[in-house]
């Protein structure tokens, strides 16, 4: 019987070198989300005193790009040749990773719907 065990991680390089491509990019385009706002607001002044309304639908996009990069960068993580996967263990840190990244862009819009908008 052959054995198919994934080699252990040597180094950070080979690390980041096992990593799948969506992860990075999906890393990229969570930092980058911080500056991406799409929505709309109003603004009404009442008395001097001004008020807005909006709401910036744009950490919800980054959140779900994050998300569907994500699962592709698990999927392909856990292909390929043996000496090119992640171990397991690896693949789920850098999945709490994404996640934790996914929640924070959601929590963003929870707690402050106009974000950027207003």
């Amino acid at each position: 019987m052959i054995d198919h065990q994934v080699p252990a991680v040597t180094s950070w390089r080979d690390a980041l070198r096992r990593t799948p491509a969506a992860w990075k990019v999906a890393v990229v385009v969570g930092v980058l989300g911080w500056f991406f706002t799409i929505g709309t607001s109003t603004t009404r002044t009442i008395n001097g005193v001004s008020d807005c309304d909006g709401t910036d639908l744009g950490p919800l996009v980054v959140a779900a790009i994050v998300a569907v990069l994500a699962v592709v960068g698990h999927r392909r993580s856990q292909q390929g040749h043996v000496a090119t996967r992640l171990p397991k263990r690896w693949a789920w840190i850098g999945l709490g990773v994404l996640g934790a990244l996914v929640l924070v862009h959601v929590l963003r819009t929870v707690l402050d719907p106009a974000g950027g908008m207003c």
